[in-house]
């Protein structure tokens, strides 16, 4: 094949002593950069023409072999794995030793390439490929070439060369998720655990993907799944990053931000059996602690002690010294902490509300 015309596009495998027309060689040439540049539908419809036009000349059989791969390429691309399989077989049956490497193709294209050529050789579609490959090194480049299953190609660089260098794959940017946050009721500082889920995030390339986010109090974390729990009360706005190494995109920002509050300078109160128990509750990080006063007791007020615990979970120990009054409660903050619901230690129900 000629390499006149390649100092800007990518040029075919080349047949020792055989030479395509022009014509032939310059749109195989725009088919391989097309599939190369991500523009696959357009690839498809060229290399197609070519192939139809290269299978009727016995000379062309390393350019049609060319053709073949980079029209699986294309055809990977669009999602259509039935062509692209056809398009290797065709192409392994020109060449049994043929390879696609991840110096040259996306990784997801080698592993399917992989695949086929595995399936090929154990239906018999295709043989098993001669152990015997010789060697030559350029003399001016340092390009080393190998000679395989007839026709030449440049180690390393696989089915394609680029005025004497290696190609490199256009990268595509991966496709950010959904972000889910669960529980998706109003937390309590320093106690309630949020899970942050990026779901469906994917990369067209088959990269691996990493995981950035900012939880939008300053602090960050990595995974496709994560916890954190807010020290401070506020409302926050979470974000989350992807990225394959070389392109990241920022996935959209939940529907509602992670509200959060506090317990604390708090008064709480419940009336039962004509009996008015209130509370005036300070919280720091996950202790309680303040004041207690029942209109069952008249002896001044007494103090509170307790915790809080995840998800919403809330222990207290009220006592009136004075009179002797005391009793544990444990309950649970209804979805927007403004009552406690729970029981003492009697199994009675109680239910404090906020003022």
């Amino acid at each position: 094949m000629s390499t006149k015309g390649c100092v800007s596009v990518f040029c075919a495998v080349c047949l020792v002593g055989a030479a395509l027309p022009s014509h032939a060689e310059s749109t195989l040439n725009a088919g391989i950069q097309q599939a190369q540049e991500g523009d696959y539908a357009a690839a498809v419809g060229t290399l197609r023409s070519v192939a139809e036009r290269l299978a009727a000349n016995p000379q062309a059989k390393a350019d049609l072999k060319t053709a073949y791969v980079y029209l699986a390429v294309a055809h990977l691309g669009l999602d259509q794995e039935s062509d692209a399989r056809r398009a290797f077989v065709s192409a392994l049956k020109l060449d049994p030793a043929l390879q696609v490497k991840t110096t040259d193709f996306p990784p997801r294209v080698v592993r399917f390439f992989e695949k086929v050529h595995q399936e090929a050789i154990a239906s018999g579609e295709v043989r098993p490929a001669p152990k015997v490959a010789a060697k030559k090194k350029s003399g001016g480049s340092g390009t080393t070439w190998l000679l395989v299953g007839g026709g030449v190609v440049a180690a390393g660089v696989g089915v394609a060369v680029l005025a004497g260098k290696k190609s490199t794959p256009v990268n595509r940017a991966p496709s950010p998720g959904a972000i889910s946050v669960t529980p998706t009721f109003t937390g309590i500082s320093s106690a309630t655990e949020f899970t942050f889920t990026d779901n469906g995030a994917n990369d067209p390339d088959g990269d691996p993907l990493t995981y950035a986010w900012n939880f939008g109090d300053g602090s960050n974390g990595t995974g496709q799944s994560v916890k954190h729990t807010y020290p401070s009360t506020g409302s926050f706005t979470v974000s989350a990053s992807v990225s394959d190494g070389k392109a990241t995109a920022t996935a959209p920002a939940p529907a509602a931000p992670v509200a959060v509050v506090t317990l604390n300078g708090t008064t709480w109160r419940n009336t039962q059996n004509n009996i008015v128990r209130t509370w005036i509750m300070q919280q720091a990080g996950a202790s309680l602690s303040g004041s207690y006063t029942s209109t069952f007791c008249q002896g001044g007020a007494g103090t509170l002690n307790g915790t809080v615990s995840n998800p919403r979970n809330v222990h207290v120990t009220a006592a009136i010294a004075a009179c002797g009054n005391s009793f544990d409660f444990d309950g649970v903050a209804d979805d927007a902490v403004n009552n406690l619901i729970g029981h003492d230690g009697s199994g009675n129900s109680l239910t404090f509300t906020r003022q």
